[in-house]
């Protein structure tokens, strides 16, 4: 009598046009960042001649900042006059053993370094986190953030953004570390409070530290450093700490109500409610916390990729920090490779990933297409970004829907975070 045999489960078989599709992806992202990555490291080293109108000066922002910080341990006033800082205190303290003894010719050599070093990093944690299955998905993975508009116009401006976004996944995913000791926690917290020398773009991840590492200490030590910092900071100042907090927060609020785009503080001014900015924004950031703590048993790239979503819609942001949406392709990609094959899930997942990648490539729509492409470019944009962020909301609540093997950097069971990376 012949046993019966134990069904097997399928294997996963590559549809017949994906290796050329795959390829034909990445030939386009590698040609799109060889292009513009070359020209922004120019504009960022070179500085192009004033007198080639076509050609802008780069590394702009990047001297700003050197100039705010020197003249912040000058004792100068920065919040008050026409001299353009919007950063709070304690980021000149953290932008001073960097950019504080550097002539600007020097500067802008390291900060090309390092920024090559973060996108790196970027790439292969991209690479580890996201479940490839093939050394062409790997490829692919590996473009994506040199591939982005938004990586290639902050080398070129000179802005912090790429060093603070590495700073803030290494430091996220040290917290979130299954197993962590406590020289985890310090090292991540010093991680996390280095990246908010760029507030705008990582305080709402602070809701992150409170909930990942299952302690408090992290949150206190972030805490603390940052009260220290501002007092460091406030102690070269005529003022005190509370007067030039006060300074910031009045300059910071002034330009987030009128020159800050699609943003959920541009809508509060639209509706007349500039008055009540702080507590409402207080307000939405609590909501965050509130959704993250709900959810804090999912997957860790997916509140990453929320929290993303809502630190680039809450203030204001320049086309260079879009590079925040990084991190939700990321998600999106892990999302379809943990998905059960051929599902109505994980194809989503991946159309959606598609459509990120297409939406942030180099060098975007928004200074390159001409009216009416560029509003369709950008309606394209929020749509596709809108979509995303309600894809994850509900991917959040699914755990069921996500299999457990779950590829490079995923958990053994579900509900369980992983880091997708060691930083």
């Amino acid at each position: 009598m012949r046993r019966a045999r134990t069904p097997r489960a399928a294997a996963v078989r590559p549809l017949p046009f994906e290796r050329p599709l795959l390829r034909a992806s990445i030939a386009v992202l590698a040609i799109a960042a060889a292009a513009w990555l070359t020209y922004q490291y120019w504009r960022l080293l070179v500085q192009a001649d004033p007198i080639w109108s076509t050609s802008p000066r780069g590394g702009g922002d990047l001297r700003a900042i050197r100039n705010w910080t020197v003249a912040w341990f000058a004792g100068e006033r920065l919040y008050e006059g026409a001299s353009g800082a919007l950063y709070p205190p304690a980021t000149f303290a953290l932008t001073w053993p960097v950019v504080g003894w550097l002539p600007p010719a020097a500067l802008a050599i390291v900060w090309a370094g390092v920024c090559a070093w973060c996108l790196g990093w970027l790439a292969l944690l991209a690479v580890r986190a996201g479940g490839a299955r093939s050394p062409l998905e790997r490829t692919l993975l590996a473009c994506v953030p040199f591939s982005s508009y938004a990586a290639g116009a902050a080398i070129g401006n000179g802005q912090l953004t790429i060093v603070v976004i590495a700073l803030l996944l290494a430091g996220l995913l040290r917290l979130a570390r299954p197993g962590q000791r406590r020289r985890d926690e310090f090292v991540g917290a010093a991680l996390f409070l280095a990246a908010l020398a760029k507030p705008s773009l990582s305080a709402p991840f602070f809701w992150l530290v409170v909930v990942l590492p299952r302690t408090w200490r992290p949150a206190l030590l972030v805490v603390m450093g940052y009260a220290g910092l501002t007092l460091f900071a406030a102690s070269f100042q005529p003022d005190g700490a509370l007067v030039l907090v006060r300074g910031w927060l009045a300059r910071a609020t002034a330009h987030a109500l009128y020159e800050s785009g699609s943003t959920l503080h541009m809508g509060f001014g639209t509706l007349g409610a500039g008055h009540w900015l702080l507590p409402l924004s207080l307000l939405a950031a609590m909501g965050l916390g509130t959704w993250v703590w709900a959810h804090r048993d999912a997957d860790v790239w997916i509140l990453l990729g929320v929290t993303a979503f809502f630190a680039r819609f809450w203030t204001y942001h320049g086309w260079y920090d879009d590079l925040l949406l990084f991190v939700p392709t990321v998600a999106l990609f892990r999302v379809a490779r943990r998905a059960p094959a051929a599902g109505v899930w994980g194809v989503t997942a991946g159309f959606l990933f598609a459509a990120n990648v297409a939406c942030t490539l180099a060098p975007g729509g928004l200074y390159v297409l001409p009216p009416p492409w560029r509003e369709v470019y950008l309606g394209a944009q929020r749509a596709v970004w809108g979509t995303t962020l309600i894809f994850l909301l509900v991917a959040a609540r699914r755990a069921g829907a996500l299999s457990p093997a779950a590829g490079a950097g995923a958990s053994s069971r579900p509900g369980v975070r992983a880091g997708g990376g060691r930083p």
